[in-house]
């Protein structure tokens, strides 16, 4: 009925051997070109309406759990996408070919894992493959900062079937978080590694992201302000005089980088701006103390404070104009953004944050406010 294509070179040959027990069975030891032995067969698939020389098997694509089996020489006059396991057994159309589809329902297969999105607190995954059954696969993050995750997924999320995505919540802004996909084998998704991604900065757009006022001086609750005319963009502040703003973090005993945009605003005439941090012990240290100027609109420094290392640099276009506002009723100086990155020291399971400055007149001469922070572990 059907003409047969030419022969072609095997790529893998299967041979049967006694079994180590003597009893008269058998294993099979698959030998592939470039590949070591021991491949042990584990399905077999073959078209419902299997007929000779349909060449079946000539082309073969797998994504994840999905295989798409060309066979070129299938006789069919059947032009519609069947779904289901039958096939069409009219041959009355002569080699018109087809495409025979098959996924692995009962398995979970290794998907191809990506970061679709990002934001302040919560990181969201996406992927092609199913992954099997509500017993079988789970999500876990990694230990921040280390070099793997945790084994098997332990302590991770059960996914429901037919789950393409997930959005792993509660996470701190500006970090680096690792996750591992596993499925009911303990294998892993993306190449055996964990999957990195990092939330977005604190960048005030919605609020004070959790940061709290100290020693509030001008009975004002709202430090929630945009700073340049012309733009939207906010900052956590304008703080003044005698004023602090503190947070505390989570860490897990590896250096953590910081990093955040000082807004000085306004007429500094030489006054300090200072960050204190906890060390183990949970003692507050000085980490940086430096003086600015309304007149200085660049500064490249770093140093080492009490363990930890800090550094100020100056960005791109970092000079603006700060809105008229209650607090800045007219405008005489030019206000500047600078870069300030700290790194922790090891062995700091948590820290407290607290910022402050030796301004010595009133908020609506001269105040500071943060914007963008973000914490890496």
């Amino acid at each position: 009925k059907k003409r047969a294509l030419a022969a072609s070179t095997p790529v893998a040959s299967v041979v049967q051997t006694p079994s180590a027990s003597g009893a008269g069975g058998s294993s099979t030891t698959t030998t592939v070109a470039g590949v070591p032995t021991g491949w042990q067969p584990e399905a077999y698939i073959k078209a419902a309406n299997a007929e000779i020389w349909d060449n079946f098997g000539y082309s073969v694509a797998i994504s994840g759990d999905t295989v798409a089996v060309g066979t070129p020489e299938e006789w069919s006059k059947q032009r519609t996408i069947s779904n289901g396991a039958s096939a069409s057994p009219d041959n009355s159309g002569q080699g018109y070919g087809a495409v025979y589809v098959y996924r692995n329902a009962s398995r979970v297969f290794d998907p191809a894992v990506w970061v679709e999105s990002a934001a302040i607190d919560s990181i969201t995954f996406r992927w092609h493959a199913n992954l099997g059954n509500t017993s079988q696969v789970k999500v876990a993050p990694a230990s921040l900062g280390k070099a793997s995750a945790a084994q098997n997924c332990d302590g991770g999320t059960i996914l429901s079937p037919g789950t393409t995505s997930y959005t792993y919540s509660g996470l701190s802004a500006g970090s680096r978080y690792g996750f591992r996909f596993c499925g009911w084998d303990g294998s892993i998704a993306n190449g055996g590694m964990p999957l990195w991604a990092e939330t977005s900065a604190q960048d005030f757009s919605q609020g004070t992201d959790g940061w709290s006022l100290i020693n509030n001086q001008n009975g004002i609750l709202d430090r929630n302000k945009t700073y340049m005319n012309g733009s939207a963009d906010k900052m956590l502040g304008p703080i003044g005089k005698l004023e602090s703003i503190s947070k505390t973090f989570a860490l897990d005993g590896t250096p953590a980088v910081i990093s955040f945009d000082l807004l000085v605003l306004e007429s500094w005439d030489g006054e300090k701006f200072k960050i204190f941090g906890t060390n183990a012990a949970w003692q507050q240290v000085l980490i940086l103390s430096e003086a600015f100027q309304h007149a200085t609109a660049s500064k490249s420094l770093s140093g080492i404070q009490n363990g930890f290392a800090w550094s100020i640099s100056t960005p791109a276009n970092n000079s603006f104009v700060y809105p008229h506002t209650s607090f800045f009723p007219t405008l005489s100086h030019t206000s500047h953004r600078f870069k300030i990155s700290i790194t922790t020291p090891a062995g700091l399971s948590s820290l407290n944050l607290e910022m402050t400055s030796e301004l010595d007149q009133v908020i609506t001469d001269e105040a500071w406010g943060i914007d963008n922070f973000s914490l890496a572990r």
